[in-house]
């Protein structure tokens, strides 16, 4: 077992449970509230609250379920990854932090409301 490995698959699990809690508080029509007293409605309603047309969460969902079976495969598997995986994943796992660093960067100069979630 690799616990670096498995520390990254757990965080990306978080991060699909929250994906999915933001998705489905959106799907019901209830307001997101932030937990530091941020204005998330503001964020995750704005004009930058999709990507080419998909809403993020749902991109967010999709990556970090990815996400989090690729490194428990890394991490846990008993065969060997396939070729080629764990440098994927790395460079996968690079974008997304930069696509992050991207929105935080959004949500402060642009929108100009944060979200904590």
């Amino acid at each position: 077992m690799n616990s670096p490995t498995l520390f990254i698959a757990l965080v990306s699990f978080l991060g699909l449970l929250l994906s999915l809690y933001i998705a489905n508080t959106k799907r019901m029509s209830k307001p997101l509230v932030c937990p530091i007293g941020g204005h998330c409605d503001a964020v995750t309603h704005s004009d930058f609250s999709t990507f080419l047309g998909i809403p993020l969460e749902y991109l967010g969902i999709a990556y970090y379920g990815l996400a989090t079976l690729a490194y428990l495969w890394l991490g846990v598997a008993m065969i060997s990854a396939p070729v080629g995986l764990p440098f994927w994943v790395y460079i996968v796992t690079v974008l997304a932090f930069f696509f992050s660093l991207y929105l935080t960067f959004i949500q402060g100069f642009v929108i100009r409301q944060w979200c904590t979630w």
